[in-house]
């Protein structure tokens, strides 16, 4: 297995084109609990995602967006995924989300993926700038990336119409040291 990133707990790996990654995608694509931090609003189709797993496998530097799925490095499940958006090599920055199931959530591995994707932002692509757009009821989210040194740089007020209200949207950035 090619990973692109790892900790002793985590790797980071490109989404193949097979029944696990499709199915798992699909699966969390799907889920409408999940639909709020993505800002999705209907369910995907499993042609949708393949053609989406084929197109992200292309370069970061001509998409601007790259999904890498998250795995167990003990027993190779997959726990999710990460997506850089935004890259801009002139200007120097790229944003990213992530998605967790519910299940391995509150264990430290939504840290450690944040590590892992700035150390690749910083170190890999030259980056000086790194950013994520959270909802702000997604309170977990915004704890997480305030205790990492994110600045909540700006807030969007009743951007995203969810569970009955709205919503604001959070843009936290960190610089490189």
């Amino acid at each position: 297995m090619r990973t692109a990133m790892k900790s002793e707990r985590l790797y980071l790996r490109s989404f193949e084109d097979n029944k696990q990654d499709i199915s798992a995608l699909y699966e969390w694509e799907n889920d409408p609990e999940s639909w709020d931090s993505s800002m999705a609003s209907n369910p995907v189709s499993t042609k949708f995602i393949r053609e989406y797993i084929l197109e992200s496998a292309t370069s970061l530097i001509t998409q601007g967006t790259m999904t890498l799925a998250i795995g167990l490095a003990e027993t190779q499940e997959l726990i999710g995924y990460l997506q850089f958006l935004g890259y801009d090599a002139i200007s120097q920055r790229v944003g990213y989300g992530l998605y967790i199931t519910p299940e391995h959530r509150r264990k430290g591995y939504g840290r450690e993926v944040v590590q892992l994707a700035e150390q690749y932002a910083f170190q890999h692509l030259g980056v000086r700038l790194v950013y994520a757009d959270i909802l702000s009821n997604n309170l977990s989210c915004c704890k997480l990336f305030e205790a990492l040194g994110y600045e909540l740089k700006a807030t969007l007020p009743e951007w995203h119409w969810s569970q009955g209200s709205w919503h604001n949207l959070n843009y936290y950035m960190k610089w490189k040291n």
